[in-house]
């Protein structure tokens, strides 16, 4: 009923990397860069539809914004089932 295709699907010998693009920008002000939620749920669902073994939020290039190009880390995110 509901397509379910992330922009970029890489296949490494880990498993599956998924990568989705967004041109929303983000706020370094903001704890959690003001990344939506809803952009975290939809990538826990390509997790699971595709097998991942790593996702990846692309985001848009601020030009002077150096400070952002960063590797942005998170708690491993956890289902129900642990």
């Amino acid at each position: 009923m509901f397509r379910l295709k992330p922009d970029i699907v890489v296949e490494t010998p880990g498993g599956p990397t998924v990568l989705d693009t967004t041109w929303k920008r983000l706020d370094p002000a903001d704890k959690t860069l003001s990344i939506d939620s809803a952009d975290i749920y939809q990538m826990q669902a390509y997790a699971h539809a595709y097998g991942a073994a790593r996702l990846v939020l692309v985001y848009p290039w601020l030009q002077g914004k150096s400070s952002l190009v960063r590797e942005f880390r998170s708690e491993r995110l956890r289902g129900a089932d642990g």
